[in-house]
């Protein structure tokens, strides 16, 4: 991840909820998240392509490609080389897995 987009997600990280954005600067920070992670993440970009979705097209953050939640068990979804698990949580046994 660039540095500029580190240090301004840790930046807004620290607010908190309760510090919301104004839409368009949460557009804005959304559609340079997503260009980021089409370009460092394999599985997503494929994902994304597949649903005809590149930064070029993408013009809203509501356009940026939603991954299914089943996605995370099957695919190394980062940006970057994947580290190991440091908590595993274990299901009640509703959830498959």
């Amino acid at each position: 991840m660039s540095e500029a987009l580190a240090r301004e997600l840790k930046a807004l990280f620290a607010r908190g909820a309760d510090t919301p954005l104004p839409d368009g600067a949460f557009d804005a920070l959304a559609l340079r998240v997503f260009e980021h992670q089409h370009a460092h993440n394999a599985p997503y970009r494929a994902y994304a392509l597949s649903q005809g979705r590149t930064p070029a097209s993408v013009r809203h953050w509501t356009d940026v490609p939603l991954v299914p939640t089943t996605a995370f068990k099957a695919l190394p979804l980062v940006c970057g080389a994947p580290a190991p698990a440091a908590v595993t949580f274990r299901t009640s046994g509703t959830t498959a897995g």
